[in-house]
């Protein structure tokens, strides 16, 4: 599943931003091309070949993954395993994992309340005439929230596992897009398709979101210049 519909990807590049150029140069033949993790285990691509393994419940343990590829290379030569353990050292930081693995089974749990909400959505629809009675709306409303938690969560693993290792590292450095996989996008489209499934959700969530919005806007105009803000939006278009 992680081959197609991964959560997060660490490739190689951004993997040497972490650790520097030796590590990059002795972990050439070791270490694969993408790590990617999805809510169900681990893949490995290397030369486009695509290895998975599975794991339950999800990890984003980059520092995992990398140590165990470390500890399964063979090393002659004593320089280079004195490298080698440079390098675990760089990779092996403080991070959260525990915090992370808890967050991952929430994830999960929820994911699949979305599919059980789904169901009932439809007999409840069915029983009530209407897909869009109160009935109905309401367990929209509650499958529209379990998603939108998954997201949130799916983002603070990310956050507890990923942060810990780019936090010294410039954002202009690695690209983020590379790193965010297809699952979150698949999240996020369930979402939107979710709340522009009903009218009822799609004002409420408008409702919401659109003076958080403005807001926001307002919040840069005021503390950056309209000009800025233009120039920005341009610039990212």
């Amino acid at each position: 599943m992680e081959k197609n519909y991964s959560l997060v990807n660490w490739p190689r590049s951004t993997i040497g931003l972490i650790w520097g150029q030796e590590c990059m140069d002795a972990t050439a033949n070791i270490i694969p091309d993408t790590y990617k993790f999805g809510a169900s285990g681990l893949c490995r691509v290397t030369n486009g070949k695509t290895t998975c393994k599975g794991q339950f419940p999800p990890s984003l343990n980059l520092a995992k993954a990398v140590l165990e590829d470390l500890d399964n290379a063979n090393t002659s030569s004593s320089g280079a395993s004195t490298t080698l353990q440079k390098c675990r050292d760089a990779i092996d930081k403080p991070v959260n994992h525990t915090k992370a693995k808890q967050l991952g089974i929430v994830m999960v749990s929820f994911i699949i309340a979305t599919v059980f909400f789904n169901i009932v959505s439809l007999i409840t629809a069915a029983a009530s005439g209407s897909a869009f009675g109160i009935p109905a709306t309401v367990v929209l409303v509650i499958d529209a929230l379990f998603i939108f938690t998954s997201l949130i969560l799916c983002i603070a693993m990310m956050n507890f596992e990923g942060g810990g290792y780019l936090k010294e590292v410039h954002g202009q450095e690695f690209s983020d897009r590379e790193m965010i996989g297809i699952a979150i996008w698949m999240l996020l489209g369930m979402l939107i398709g979710r709340i522009l499934s009903n009218p009822w959700l799609f004002f409420g969530a408008l409702a919401i979101v659109l003076p958080i919005v403005l807001v926001f806007v307002l919040f840069l105009v005021r503390t950056r210049g309209f000009f800025a803000v233009v120039r920005a939006a341009v610039a990212e278009g």
